[in-house]
């Protein structure tokens, strides 16, 4: 899938263009592809998540919040929301014996809060899909994990958000920089559809989705229409004045790595200040003055920025925290 923060690539050096806002664009589905996946379902149980399993068709597992962890009859999985060994069980379930069956694809409707009952909104929106991300983490396979959540984006600016659908916006984002065989998109949509046809307009845009490998990562869907999330540079323009004084002392905390290093690299450049950098490594003066090979690469690569500052500023001053 690809990433819809585009306009965060490239050397952006100056303050000015380092803020962005998020813009959603309309754009159609993407066509279905004619291969078919196996799917993981972690149903909520409503109409909307019936009528999504039966459109991905005979190669889907469900998996439904429960009081107990174990098969129904149907076929179906019951799990106890938070509770992370029993979705560990389902996937030792499904992977052994002579016809294991590996989930290529996972949904997980539970993020739709106020379909799930009789468990918290934290546990079932949050809390079930960390435990279900670290599980996909275990896996060498590559798996698609897409979040469908019920008012957690402000799309339209009028439509009523569900602020406990949004905890699930983190795992999604976390997910893919935890764990690299794992794809993830969040498909946000509104309030459950009222009508039959609503109902077939979200479950085709939904399965487009989950069966298009190059979908969008953040999806929403608002009164039949598709937007995608972006990020538009927003430059903020340079202030008439400075709140940086000519032989200003400045105390930069951290100063020898990092952000802290940058923003010390930052003040250096104006004429006249002053730094004190606060660390937590001893530092002598004769190391950063002689950086030999001996020593510590951790401690050489702070040396090297005190002895960078030292040449920009008249006066740099250490002090071991």
């Amino acid at each position: 899938m690809r990433s819809d923060a585009s306009a965060t690539t490239g050397s952006r050096e100056l303050p000015r263009d380092w803020f962005y806002a998020p813009i959603w664009q309309p754009s159609i589905a993407p066509e279905r592809e004619t291969s078919q996946r196996r799917h993981l379902v972690f149903s909520d149980g409503s109409a909307l998540a019936a009528a999504i399993v039966a459109a991905l068709g005979p190669r889907t597992q469900v998996v439904l919040p429960g009081a107990t962890c174990g098969p129904k009859a149907n076929g179906a999985f019951t799990v106890r929301p938070g509770e992370r060994a029993d979705i560990q069980r389902v996937f030792e379930a499904l992977g052994t014996g002579a016809r294991a069956w590996i989930p290529e694809a996972v949904v997980y409707l539970w993020s739709c809060v106020s379909t799930v009952r009789d468990a918290p909104p934290m546990v079932v929106a949050f809390t079930s899909l960390v435990h279900l991300v670290e599980q996909l983490g275990r896996s060498d396979s590559d798996v698609d994990l897409t979040v469908v959540t019920q008012g957690a984006r402000s799309v339209t600016g009028h439509e009523a958000l569900c602020l406990e659908s949004a905890l699930a916006i983190g795992p999604c984002m976390a997910a893919p920089h935890e764990y690299a065989q794992i794809s993830c998109r969040q498909v946000d949509i509104e309030a459950c559809p009222r009508s039959a046809s609503q109902q077939r307009q979200l479950v085709h845009g939904i399965c487009s989705e989950l069966r298009h490998a190059e979908s969008a990562l953040v999806v929403a869907y608002r009164r039949g229409a598709r937007f995608v999330l972006d990020y538009h540079p927003v430059p903020i323009d340079e202030p008439d004045h400075t709140l940086l004084r000519e032989g200003g002392v400045y105390l930069v905390i951290g100063g020898t790595d990092g952000v802290g290093a940058e923003l010390a690299r930052l003040l250096a450049r104006r004429p006249g200040v002053r730094l004190a950098v606060v660390g937590r490594q001893r530092l002598p003066r004769e190391c950063c003055d002689a950086i030999s090979d001996g020593v510590d690469a951790d401690l050489a690569r702070r040396a090297r920025v005190l002895k960078e500052l030292r040449a920009a500023v008249a006066e740099v001053r250490y002090y071991r925290a």
